[in-house]
């Protein structure tokens, strides 16, 4: 039984920019929103002042690793299920889950206590993405950071245009 008066930390990942991982991973019947999507990255990134070229490379860049990132990620069959979904472990067990990253899990120096438990809804995911983070271009990720930072911000202007306000 859940002890819900206890305090833990949870990890989970984060959400794909499209709605759903399948339209990364089925890629023959998803292919047009693809396309889409990546023509999307691009406006929002000449939005942002890159040259039209640079902009259309970064954006095919996101999408490779936005892929990656999904493929590691659970189906949405698999994340209906709450006991695969709640994977309890002390600090030690979830610093060993990305073992070259446990500096960015617990720090001695930080102002905040981490939980002695914490919760993990998808450690393979993790455990994907430091491999990504070892096998991918600083200017890979320095494309992919700067969308999902930025764009978001384009995104909500351009949907404001878009109705005509």
């Amino acid at each position: 039984m859940r002890k819900t008066a206890r305090e833990i930390s949870r990890s989970a990942a984060g959400r794909a920019r499209m709605p759903d991982r399948d339209y990364y991973t089925s890629r023959p019947r998803h292919e047009r929103q693809a396309r889409e999507y990546i023509a999307h990255v691009t406006k929002m990134l000449t939005l942002l002042g890159e040259p039209a070229e640079k902009a259309t490379d970064d954006a095919k860049k996101v999408m490779v690793l936005e892929t990656k990132l999904a493929e590691a990620s659970r189906t949405r069959v698999q994340l209906r299920d709450p006991v695969k979904n709640y994977n309890k472990m002390g600090v030690r067990q979830l610093q060993a889950l990305p073992p070259d990253w446990n500096g960015a899990i617990t720090s001695r120096r930080s102002a905040w206590s981490i939980p002695a438990m914490s919760t993990c809804s998808s450690p393979e995911f993790f455990k994907a993405a430091i491999n990504l983070f070892k096998s991918t271009s600083i200017d890979d990720w320095k494309a992919y950071l700067r969308c999902t930072d930025q764009c978001d911000r384009v995104i909500s202007f351009d949907r404001f245009r878009q109705r005509g306000i």
